[in-house]
């Protein structure tokens, strides 16, 4: 469980296919997304869903899927997240996930160019908004400048990745690790 004020964005952890969008008593307004065979994601208590929302719907990774709430026995706004694997629920922060295809190497020039000044700024906010000489950020910069041979590897298109509604969301996690 995510903390969140009401009507904060949902965002789909993963690229997907909605595969309920209903409402029950327990659960409230709830979305469940197949993310390849072998991944699923749920999301319980929604306020709303978010503009076109309905079973067989592609979503992406990052894309709006509804907004947090309160609804069914929930007792305050919050998103109820759940990641299972298999069938079986997991530990979204622990689960192994597959490796992606790599960033072309013909492409990773440019990537290197758009990535590095946002690993910069998102080292910033975790410094309160001061970039150190010693940050991980430049860290990076080096391992990226020396990695012209080794492409990166992009994100997976059908693994669900658990950081992205604790970024979305954020405030508190009640989940048990």
């Amino acid at each position: 469980d995510y903390a969140a004020p009401k009507d904060t964005p949902i965002l789909a952890s993963g690229k997907g296919r909605v595969v309920e969008a209903s409402r029950t008593a327990a659960n409230g307004n709830y979305i469940v997304i197949r993310h390849g065979e072998q991944f699923v994601t749920k999301y319980l208590h929604m306020s709303r869903f978010a503009a076109g929302m309905r079973v067989g719907a592609s979503v992406q990774q990052g894309q709006t899927i509804g907004y947090v709430g309160a609804t069914g026995w929930a007792t305050g706004p919050h998103l109820h997240y759940e990641f299972l694997v298999n069938g079986v629920h997991r530990n979204p922060r622990t689960v192994k996930l597959p490796q992606a295809d790599p960033v072309p190497a013909e492409e990773f020039g440019r990537f290197s160019e758009t990535a590095l000044p946002l690993f910069a700024q998102l080292d910033g906010f975790k410094q309160g908004g001061l970039a150190q000489a010693s940050s991980p950020s430049q860290k990076r910069s080096a391992s990226l400048a020396s990695a012209e041979d080794r492409p990166a590897k992009a994100d997976a298109s059908a693994a669900p990745s658990p950081s992205a509604n604790a970024a979305a969301v954020g405030r508190t996690s009640y989940a048990n690790p």
